[in-house]
């Protein structure tokens, strides 16, 4: 009986005569007194499927060298070939084919045999490839009629995840190899941010073609605008990038011929939305060179998706095809991202036979885009207009005119009167969003004067006040020509009726000073009230007169229905005009609105030092006398006797236990005014529920050294993964501060902000992983804000964003090691929510397999333990916006705040977030966004200056 030497981790079929089929053990650890001789399937690692009980495996411990028992014959040519394969699955998963290659280098004599044995594992099923190169399959991503498209991990010479697509076994017939290598090509000569990127190109060992693309992790362009709840705006935004992108291909040669949602993915990056055009399949290269290979092989064949496709293609002939078949396809995106709907709906399309396809596409008229959503139920046509932020009028208002004209001459069955180029889509619908006439419009007089109108609304204004002035003349010399009173009361109506628009430059200016109102918090009420008088109330008191003007002029122009159009294209234009300006203004007097935040701000700060400072007067004695004592006992000695005044606002609450640092509560930011109090026995806080206003942490006066550095492991600040962006360290003087001891929750955006809900992750719902489902609360941090967005709320409140300089000292907490934990990145554990094993388990991109914080996503920010001066998830959890524009550490802080002023459009992000690995959640480690970017994992951290 052969002995060996067996080693761990490897799998391979035994096919020695002396193993009885369907029996045997695991055999771990294993020397050279282990005897194969039968074995049982079971237990096998991980992600090494074993179907059946006909095959025989050994695993952990199968021989890597053999010898006999003295007057034993020498092993077989089969034990030489098992034993063969199985050294080289021991290397499969880290060296790929490489290991097979270089066991047949030493055993040349064997190797068709040993190159046999390895196929045939793989076509029984038995063994699941999990390598082909350098890449490390990981999942399935999905299967085409061609092949199939899997997750894959490279590991050199870049470490980075990829999609890796391989034609199956028994589909590498001429024609489809032809067009694998025609798609291969197409990506070969593109190179644009929103095409997906080719980066390599091989064959398997059985000779399947395969390439290597980027990977794009993200969702059906139509499902992230619902998702966000974009408005139409923003979707016109994102749909413009993917047209740049088809115009890209277009320019070298390429047609998608399959443009629809699930081949345009968007993935949030640094909190902004990157679309990405994928899956060239389908493309048919105008170049010559390749469709030699694609026009003969695809003649009569059927190529695309019903849905999406343009009458030409639906032809099934390929001579009528050109780069308008992708302008028709985007238009029926256009469509449905702007109705939830497609122009000829799913269940008419399917019906019948492929060969009924071309005529239903030229049988259906589909409708305008405004008919189509006014057409629609209640229920669904409120559901469409949350998901885009609006109201159902307002979306078919908005979408009735210019954008009917767009969507309905890019999906015109007349590929001669669609947009020529997708180039030409994208900047019509610029034009749109500026209030330009655009080229899918009818050229009239009236158009282009109605959008000349609205580009310049004030100027016409005064236009309009010289007409009236010169019509009141005209109308006086007419007094002697015809019935002087009836003349006179038309005159009179149209006067007041053109003096009605002057509400317009009102609301602008109203909406326009709002924000100045809390620069000078909390002295602003003054300012509010004398807002509130002059321009608000007398705004809203304006709605009911212009209502009965919008009356009148139905009535006189004998009209019944709720939009009546008028003969005369001036009158047209006066009632359009006072019907947005009451929209607008009704808009502006709603429940949560302009109006309605100046009136809550001014009730707040009428009772603010009632509530925060006369009933506290003891808690606040006791306060300063602790922080100006500075003892160590009673308050930090970095303290180093600070006279801190009263906070109006704030309510003082204690000493953290822990940091020896005094903490205040906010009850603005929570519907619970009385403020929190501490354990007996521990000095702690109660949870954060959703009703917890912000507590506040008071950071004393420091000088440290900001940055970190990765050459000198023995000065200060040394981080081994420092990047140059992070440092060189510069020393920074700081005021004494505030800052939130916790992420700012979803229920206290709410309260702060009358009612927004921006979290993606919402609160009630629940996200399922593999074994982990985690139920989202208002407790968990506000997540999907910009920056644009936290700085306009907090001003409102007298709040701001921390400063990087101010972030980082609060979370340093006291330590200079990379994270406020230590050194060991380990030590996060149970202080930090990163990308680890729950997060992987949702398919999240977590890389942490040593971690489990029990959370997919952002967990309730108070879940784990505080740094050293007592904040909870400083690293993780969500990224925080930090005050800062983007700048580099050779430009020198301001004293006192630390701030650094730039030019820069990107905005600094600190700390990581759920998915993010150790590397890019240390405290040095920075991270940049444009002002109004916004994603799932970007939150907020709120500061506070002292005010004297």
């Amino acid at each position: 009986m052969a002995r060996g030497t067996y080693n761990e981790r490897l799998v391979w079929p035994s096919t020695s005569a002396g193993n009885k089929e369907g029996a045997g053990v695991w055999m771990d650890n294993f020397s050279d007194a282990g005897i194969v001789d039968t074995i049982v399937v079971g237990n096998q690692p991980e992600g090494i499927p074993v179907r059946g009980t006909a095959t025989v495996w050994t695993a952990y411990n199968a021989p890597t060298s053999m010898t006999t028992e003295p007057g034993e014959p020498a092993p077989q040519d089969s034990d030489l070939v098992e034993a063969a394969v199985g050294r080289a699955l021991e290397r499969y998963f880290e060296d790929g084919e490489r290991a097979i290659e270089e066991a047949c280098e030493a055993h040349p004599a064997l190797a068709d045999e040993i190159r046999r044995a390895f196929l045939r594992l793989v076509d029984s099923g038995m063994l699941t490839i999990q390598q082909i190169g350098p890449f490390r399959l990981l999942r399935e991503l999905g299967k085409g009629g061609m092949g199939a498209v899997y997750l894959a991990e490279q590991r050199e010479p870049v470490r980075r995840r990829v999609a890796l697509k391989v034609i199956k076994l028994g589909m590498d017939t001429e024609r489809v190899l032809a067009r694998f290598a025609a798609e291969r090509q197409a990506l070969a000569l593109m190179n644009h941010d929103h095409i997906a990127r080719v980066y390599e190109a091989g064959t398997t060992p059985r000779g399947q073609p395969y390439f290597v693309l980027e990977y794009v992790p993200g969702v059906p362009i139509n499902e992230h605008c619902d998702q966000h709840r974009l408005p139409a705006s923003e979707r016109l935004g994102l749909f413009q990038k993917v047209c740049e992108a088809v115009q890209h291909a277009h320019q070298r040669g390429v047609i998608h011929r399959d443009l629809k949602p699930g081949n345009i993915l968007v993935s949030v990056q640094q909190g902004r939305a990157v679309p990405k055009v994928i899956d060239f399949g389908l493309a048919r290269a105008t170049d010559h060179r390749l469709v030699a290979q694609t026009l003969h092989t695809e003649e009569g064949r059927w190529v695309g998706t019903p849905e999406y496709m343009s009458p030409e293609q639906a032809q099934m002939s390929s001579q009528d095809i050109d780069t308008r078949t992708d302008i028709y396809s985007l238009g029926v995106v256009l469509y449905l991202l702007l109705t939830g709907d497609l122009p000829i709906p799913a269940d008419v399309m399917r019906q019948g036979t492929p060969e009924d396809v071309p005529r239903r596409i030229r049988d259906h008229a589909p409708r305008r885009p405004s008919s189509a959503v006014a057409a629609v139920d209640t229920d669904v046509a409120k559901q469409l207009a949350a998901e885009r932020r609006t109201t159902p009028r307002a979306m078919v208002r908005d979408l009735r005119g210019d954008l009917d004209w767009i969507v309905m001459k890019a999906v015109d069955p007349d590929r001669n009167r669609r947009y020529p180029t997708a180039s030409e889509f994208a900047a019509d619908v610029q034009r749109y969003l500026d209030h330009e006439p655009v080229s899918a419009g009818p050229p009239t007089f009236t158009y282009r004067a109605r959008k000349l109108i609205e580009r310049h609304r004030r100027q016409f204004a005064a236009a309009v006040a010289v007409f009236v002035a010169l019509l009141g003349g005209l109308l006086a010399s007419l007094w002697f020509y015809a019935d002087a009173q009836a003349a006179q009361h038309r005159a009179e109506q149209a006067l007041q009726e053109f003096d009605q628009l002057a509400y317009v430059v009102k609301l602008g200016d109203a909406e326009a000073a709002e924000p100045e109102l809390y620069r000078d918090w909390p002295r602003h009420a003054e300012a509010l009230r004398a807002w509130l008088r002059k321009r608000g109330e007398p705004l809203a008191g304006a709605i009911p007169r212009l209502r009965a003007a919008l009356r009148g002029m139905r009535e006189r122009a004998g009209a019944t229905e709720a939009k009546p159009r008028f003969g005369s294209s001036s009158q047209q234009f006066l009632y359009d005009a006072l019907a947005d300006l009451v929209r607008r203004l009704e808009e502006f007097a709603a429940d949560g609105a302009t109006l309605d935040r100046v009136r809550r701000e001014l009730a707040w700060v009428e009772q603010v030092e009632e509530q925060t400072l006369t009933r506290h007067r003891a808690a606040w004695a006791e306060a300063r006398a602790a922080i100006a004592k500075s003892d160590g006992v009673v308050a930090s000695a970095a303290y180093a006797g600070l006279d801190l005044p009263e906070q109006v606002g704030l309510i003082p609450i204690g000493m953290d236990p822990g940091s020896r640092l005094w903490e205040f509560y906010h009850p603005r930011s929570g519907t619970l005014e009385t403020p929190p109090t501490r354990a007996p026995a521990t000095g702690q806080l109660p949870e954060v529920t959703r009703a917890s206003g912000m507590v506040f942490v008071l950071i004393p006066p420091a000088t440290f050294l900001m940055g970190c550095q990765a050459r000198e492991p023995d000065a200060p600040n040394y981080d081994a993964a420092a990047l140059p962006a992070d440092g060189p360290p510069v020393e920074v003087t700081l005021d004494a501060f505030f800052i939130a001891k916790h992420e700012m929750t979803a229920g206290q955006w709410l309260a702060l902000s009358n009612g927004e809900r921006p979290n993606e992750y919402v609160p009630g719902k629940e996200v399922r992983g593999r074994d982990v489902v985690q139920k989202l609360r208002w407790t968990n941090p506000v997540e999907s804000v910009s920056w644009d967005q936290c700085v306009a709320l907090l001003r409102r409140h007298g709040l701001t964003l921390p400063t990087e300089a101010r972030w980082e000292v609060a979370a340093r907490g006291g330590s200079s090691t990379p994270w406020p934990s230590g050194a060991d990145p380990r030590a996060l554990d149970g202080a930090a929510n990163l990308g680890d094993r729950a997060a992987a388990s949702a398919g999240l991109p977590a890389q942490l397999d040593w971690l489990d914080d029990g959370f997919i996503v952002h967990g309730p920010v108070d879940a784990l333990r505080p740094n050293g001066f007592g904040l909870h998830h400083v690293i993780g959890n969500v990224f925080e916006w930090c005050l800062d524009a983007e700048a580099g550490y050779e430009q020198a802080p301001r004293r006192g705040d630390g701030l650094r002023v730039s030019d820069s459009p990107r905005r600094v992000l600190r700390g990581g977030s759920f998915y993010d690995d150790v590397d890019r959640a240390r405290v040095g480690a920075r991270g940049f966004e444009v002002a109004d970017g916004h994603g799932h994992n970007l939150g907020l951290r709120v500061a506070r200056p002292v005010l004297r």
